[in-house]
């Protein structure tokens, strides 16, 4: 009896501290970037700027692709009077990152979509650590 006491309680405390783990880190900041413009990491003197698309071969909405193509941008990190410049791309969707200067950048998505015609604003959703 004593023994299978003991083994559920050791399984429930078990259980309790798998359960009980936070996943991801709530505090995780997405900076939107919009082209040629700059945004300060939080709480840093550093600024990532996102200076150029250098390609958007991704599928236009409402378009039928064979590929779902890829998205490369151009982007600089400014901090100390230096400039950092290194390049991010997103293919299928999937995010790429980098460190620079000790600084993890993850480029999240390009926006928006390609469109058939017309002017839109551009911008990059980054996480920064």
């Amino acid at each position: 009896m004593n023994v299978l006491k003991i083994s559920f309680i050791s399984i429930a405390v078990i259980f309790i501290f798998l359960f009980s783990c936070k996943k991801g880190t709530p505090d995780t900041i997405i900076y939107k970037v919009s082209l040629h413009r700059c945004v300060f990491a939080s709480f840093t003197p550093v600024q990532i700027c996102l200076d150029s698309v250098i390609e958007d071969s991704r599928c236009p909405i409402n378009a039928l692709c064979i590929t779902a193509g890829q998205a490369a941008v151009a982007f600089s990190l400014h901090e100390n009077n230096h400039v950092y410049p290194f390049t991010l791309s997103l293919t299928a969707g999937r995010s790429s990152d980098t460190i620079v200067q000790g600084h993890f950048i993850k480029f999240i998505d390009l926006y928006p979509y390609p469109l058939d015609g017309g002017t839109y604003d551009t911008y990059a959703s980054l996480n920064i650590n």
